[in-house]
């Protein structure tokens, strides 16, 4: 049985949705596989974005402490978030 928890990131990364967001990811942080969906994403402010990706690479580790294993999964409409992520420097999360 395959009891995973999606996240959906929210359609634009600014102030009024990135904090609602945090809170989604603290709080399944301690489920065994989490699967954050981007396909809602349609704009993301720069500072949103590195706001984001510091958060999200603080999240990975804490996980990883607690023996997790992180995977990258891409579908087609995510591509190009994953892509900007790894540009970004977030590749090995």
């Amino acid at each position: 049985m395959n009891n995973n928890i999606k996240v959906k990131v929210p359609d634009n990364f600014n102030q009024n949705y990135l904090h609602p967001f945090f809170e989604s990811l603290y709080n399944v942080q301690d489920e065994e596989e989490v699967i954050i969906d981007f396909s809602q994403l349609s704009y993301s402010f720069p500072i949103g974005m590195l706001v984001f990706g510091s958060y999200l690479r603080r999240w990975a580790r804490n996980r990883k402490k607690m023996d997790f294993v992180h995977q990258q999964k891409e579908s087609t409409p995510q591509k190009a978030y994953i892509t900007i992520l790894c540009t970004l420097g977030f590749s090995n999360l």
